[in-house]
């Protein structure tokens, strides 16, 4: 059943999924540790850790597919509830601290984009769409540097550890 939110919703939904690796690195793109939104994310460390986050380009927008590994729901609807108290701060004029991911995605939703998302047992998946085409064109470019600061970012935490442990792992595919 597809669900129709706010645009606050929207933005804070997206934002939480943001990053599917532990860190904060060094992008700028990502603020785990004080985005207002993104921060909800790291409260249980595993959650990153074990859910995914994909963009699919479709015709007028994208599609977005979370998945959250069995054991970690009760997590993510956690961080999903913490990022709706940064909402209802927001619907009440309070400014908060947004990194630039969630500010750009935003933005979009100010300027026309529209989202709709379907609930599924082990995530969700967001479909962002836009009439006008170049709209549609910032979304997927949004989509893409999103996807490219993930893998970056969970190279090098993975490059980290394997400076601590002596192990490399493979990169996820975005």
């Amino acid at each position: 059943m597809f669900r129709k939110t706010s645009l606050l919703a929207v933005l804070f939904i997206m934002a939480f999924s943001a990053v599917s690796f532990a860190g904060s690195g060094t992008s700028s793109w990502f603020d785990m540790e004080t985005c207002a939104f993104c921060k909800n994310m790291t409260k249980n460390p595993e959650l990153l850790k074990n859910m995914t986050w994909e963009h699919y380009n479709i015709a007028n927008g994208i599609i977005s597919v979370t998945t959250v590994n069995t054991g970690y729901m009760d997590a993510y609807k956690e961080a999903m509830g913490g990022m709706g108290e940064v909402e209802k701060l927001m619907q009440k004029g309070e400014k908060v601290h947004t990194c630039q991911m969630c500010a750009e995605l935003g933005d979009m939703f100010t300027k026309g984009a529209k989202w709709e998302m379907v609930e599924t047992k082990s995530g969700m998946i967001g479909i962002t769409t836009a009439t006008d085409p170049a709209l549609v064109t910032r979304l997927q470019a949004w989509s893409k540097r999103t996807t490219d600061e993930m893998v970056m970012m969970e190279e090098a935490s993975k490059a980290e550890q394997a400076k601590t442990t002596g192990k490399t792992t493979k990169t996820k595919s975005y």
